[in-house]
């Protein structure tokens, strides 16, 4: 694995824990939406309380959305970590602008102040140097 891949990993992290955020929503609305029936009519003789198990699996679904979250963000915090060992104030600016808040070439170099061609020169440096931190 390169560094490239290693540092990219945040990113397509990133995109699961946003999915991951949006099934957690639709599992709290799926499990909310179910109600007992207020109109005084009996339909069916149950011991069952419907609503309460659905509770009791949103939650216990919650929990391990909740569980794979904390993974994820655990290789997110490794990489931000590694690109703080990074020597160079402005490699890391990059590293971080590229791997951490997904900017691309051409707003890195807006917030850089720089040539997206010296954008380029200083993320083969930045690779570099990444390299030798993480193998």
């Amino acid at each position: 694995m390169t560094a490239k891949e290693w540092l990219g990993r945040a990113w397509e992290i990133d995109k699961e824990i946003r999915a991951l955020k949006r099934e957690a929503l639709a599992a709290k609305d799926l499990a909310l939406s179910i109600t007992a029936r207020l109109d005084g009519e009996k339909v069916q003789t149950s011991k069952e309380n419907y609503a309460e198990n659905a509770m009791v699996r949103y939650l216990d679904y919650s929990d391990r959305i909740a569980r794979r979250m904390e993974e994820l963000f655990a290789v997110k915090i490794e990489a931000y970590e590694m690109i703080l060992q990074v020597d160079s104030r402005e490699l890391r600016t990059l590293l971080s602008l590229r791997y951490l808040s997904y900017l691309t070439w051409e707003q890195i170099a807006e917030e850089m102040e720089v040539d997206v061609r010296h954008v380029y020169r200083l993320h083969k440096a930045a690779l570099l140097e990444a390299e030798l931190l993480i193998f």
